[in-house]
């Protein structure tokens, strides 16, 4: 971003909070003068960051107690829509009025969308737009209703429209929004990759100890549906292979009370900030992505983009990816050699699949090279800066 600009960020999370979102945003961030950057949040959270915001970080707290979820989701949702949006429109409103920003940068998303659609467009100061999922995925239905779903969705068109530039995900999510509105997004932007691991993707791969083959995954599981296949497709692979074949968790989230865990299969480190998880996710001989094996939720798995996928890409792990045939997932990664895709149609065939492709370490090299080619090509975070200097 244009270095001599003062701009402040509003999201749903402050800064160092778990999620795609932060990894999105912290390497656009990179290089930036922090005195220059503002941020204020919805809701508090994790601030880890190594160097403050102080004054600068202005945090609203809604009570997630009244977000609307399983109990009384329809009161909870009047409560929150009348009485803490505009309390938060007025929080806003305040601290842009103390910081005095040359420009705003908004990730909408949930109920960030009404606190933003009603300040944001009637302040005059230009602002980029950050969409990274669509606001009527079906947790979000779930949460919202129908009716207030389909009313957040038509406030991210106006606000989409509105702005001095936006980005998206991928392609897809790009698409859909232009049919929407009208307007193109100029920028792709998705979890990236920084230069130097680029430039460690192109070096052969090291040999590991493989008496024991680790899948390693770092994150939420939002896909249980195919995580709960791959347990019990590994339960079925052991006694075909030689050495043990585990799942190594890195996880914030305990999944402990899920009849598909298996202490057995499945070895939990905890969650590990960003710098503790690579070297041991790195030890791992393949990486794991996930969506959901069905497309019920094609508002998620189309047009959203895990997270994970990028992290096995820069640690140069061959990745097993696992999703619907039409989900983001598995069209960006059937493009290349990164490992293996298993969709809906390999659930039957899915435990040979696994032991023709995990216990085979021929192929590395390969997804070494394609890996690299992806990741130049799609996840580079130096140019995804040098796309937005202009903002």
């Amino acid at each position: 971003m244009n270095p001599q600009r003062k701009i402040l960020i509003a999201a749903i999370f402050p800064p160092g909070s778990p999620g795609g979102d932060w990894v999105i945003v912290q390497h656009l961030l990179r290089g930036l003068d922090w005195k220059k950057l503002s941020w204020w949040s919805m809701f508090d959270g994790e601030k880890t960051l190594g160097r403050t915001l102080g004054e600068r970080l202005s945090i609203f707290n809604a009570p997630r107690r009244l977000i609307p979820s399983q109990r009384a989701r329809f009161l909870k949702g009047l409560l929150f829509e009348h009485l803490i949006v505009p309390t938060a429109v007025r929080h806003l409103r305040r601290f842009i009025e103390s910081e005095q920003p040359d420009r705003l940068w908004i990730l909408s998303y949930g109920w960030a969308i009404p606190v933003f659609h009603r300040l944001i467009p009637q302040l005059g100061i230009p602002y980029h737009f950050s969409m990274h999922d669509m606001p009527d995925t079906a947790g979000m239905v779930h949460s919202l209703g129908e009716s207030r779903a389909r009313r957040f969705l038509g406030m991210q068109d106006r606000l989409y429209s509105g702005a001095q530039s936006r980005n998206v995900v991928g392609a897809a999510m790009g698409e859909v929004m232009e049919q929407r509105t009208g307007v193109r997004a100029e920028f792709e932007f998705r979890c990236s990759i920084e230069s130097e691991t680029l430039a460690m993707l192109k070096q052969p791969p090291k040999a590991k100890d493989r008496s024991e083959i680790r899948i390693g995954y770092a994150g939420t599981i939002l896909a249980e549906d195919a995580f709960e296949l791959l347990v019990k497709s590994l339960k079925r692979l052991q006694p075909l292979s030689p050495v043990p074949v585990r799942i190594h968790l890195f996880s914030s989230h305990p999944y402990r009370d899920r009849p598909w865990f298996d202490p057995g299969i499945i070895v939990e480190h905890g969650h590990l900030s960003f710098q503790e998880l690579q070297k041991p996710y790195g030890d791992c001989h393949w990486g794991l992505a996930l969506m959901p094996l069905h497309d019920d939720d094609s508002r998620y798995s189309r047009f959203s983009f895990p997270c994970k996928f990028t992290q096995s890409l820069a640690s140069g792990l061959p990745i097993l990816s696992i999703g619907h045939s039409k989900s983001s997932l598995i069209q960006l990664a059937s493009k290349y050699q990164l490992g293996v895709c298993l969709t809906e149609a390999d659930v039957g065939r899915m435990p040979e699949a696994l032991a023709q492709w995990i216990l085979n370490e021929s192929n590395t090299a390969q997804f070494r090279a394609d890996a690299w080619k992806c990741a130049e090509r799609h996840f580079n975070a130096d140019r995804m800066r040098r796309e937005m200097a202009s903002f």
